[in-house]
């Protein structure tokens, strides 16, 4: 990328997400000229189409569950709309000018577009380039839909439709038995709609001790849900307004939609990577303990592979952010604590038994 660059800052940050505003924020603060580019709306996935809406969506029926453990007591969802109306309050009605006044507030320049890198020390913003002699990336993660015949043609959901549905489907077939699957799964189920978790490996939350996917598998059972693992799914294709799905075995499910929870995979195309020597694996962009990735760029968040939860992508933020004021900080993620937020809540923090193991 040649020409005059339109402007110069101490850090940009590509990327609004928990890290992204997490380096933003505390380098504002420490007087630098920070600017933060996004594509989307400020704030990235947690607050609009993942963590916020989902805790908002999954509280009022986890309410009504706890009530009707107890004997005598009655409960339900009386008014559908007034929950809508408290999702998208929590979320702001995907408006983010409160998020963008706030980091304009503390200094922060906010630059609308798609941003890559176009060789050290500059960035390009759709075709606008601005100098920084520091990059931070932290562009996140996107659903990795399986490898499944006719998934693209036929269409899905997922975590953002979902979070975002007005109208609950009849029936659905939700792939993936991780946590994403499991609270979409049973906060579908407990709104009324008929579910089909489908996890293709031998258990649920196979990350996790052995014992818990399988109990947890049995009470979503308990609830309703029809769990399915070890179910491999071969092909879907439209069926009217619905949606066949196809086992390996030859069995067919129909349902009224179908939603895609089977993991995310880095943001790390079309960046720019290449203009500064940075060559992304599978897992993300490779970053010593300090989170940098080469000279003058760091990353932090879902894009380093290193854990896809909002406060790891925090915690590389404070990283980052040590070691570009020039301070002694070294990531350590040996006792990262991860939820999932079903019901009952299923927590963990480190290594599972057969990892403390291999060890």
């Amino acid at each position: 990328m040649t020409g005059v660059a339109l402007g110069r800052f101490d850090v940009i940050v590509i990327g609004s997400g928990s890290g992204g505003r997490a380096v933003a924020g505390r380098l504002a603060d420490a007087g630098m000229a920070v600017a933060m580019v996004e594509s989307e709306l400020v704030g990235g996935e947690c607050p609009y189409w993942a963590c916020m809406p989902a805790k908002a969506l999954l509280r009022p029926v986890e309410a009504v569950a706890a009530a009707r453990r107890i004997p005598g007591v009655a409960a339900q969802i009386e008014n559908w709309n007034e929950v809508l109306g408290f999702r998208d309050d929590v979320t702001s009605g995907l408006d983010d000018h409160g998020k963008v006044a706030r980091y304009t507030a503390r200094g922060v320049t906010i630059i609308r577009g798609y941003g890559r890198l176009a060789g050290p020390g500059r960035v390009d913003v759709d075709g606008r380039v601005y100098a920084t002699p520091r990059v931070v990336i932290a562009t996140g993660s996107v659903t990795a839909p399986p490898p499944i015949e006719g998934l693209e043609a036929t269409g899905y959901w997922t975590n953002r439709e979902t979070m975002a549905l007005n109208e609950v489907p009849e029936r659905t077939a939700v792939l993936g038995g991780g946590p994403v699957g499991i609270e979409l799964g049973q906060m579908l189920s407990r709104y009324g709609s008929r579910v089909c978790l489908i996890q293709s490996g031998p258990r649920l939350l196979d990350r996790e001790e052995p014992r818990v996917g399988e109990l947890l598998g049995r009470l979503l059972g308990e609830e309703g849900i029809e769990v399915r693992v070890g179910a491999q799914v071969t092909s879907v294709a439209r069926a009217g307004a619905g949606v066949l799905v196809r086992f390996a075995d030859g069995e067919d499910l129909q349902v009224s939609r179908l939603v895609v929870a089977t993991g995310r995979r880095p943001r790390v195309w079309d960046l720019g990577l290449e203009t500064v020597g940075i060559d992304p694996g599978d897992r993300g962009i490779d970053i010593d303990e300090r989170c940098r990735a080469s000279a003058g760029v760091w990353a932090v968040g879902d894009v380093t592979g290193a854990g896809q939860f909002t406060h790891v992508a925090a915690y590389q933020g404070r990283i980052a952010c040590a070691d570009i004021l020039g301070q002694e900080a070294r990531a350590d993620y040996r006792a990262v604590p991860r939820v999932v937020f079903c019901d009952p809540e299923v927590a963990a923090v480190g290594l599972t038994s057969e990892q403390a193991a291999d060890a």
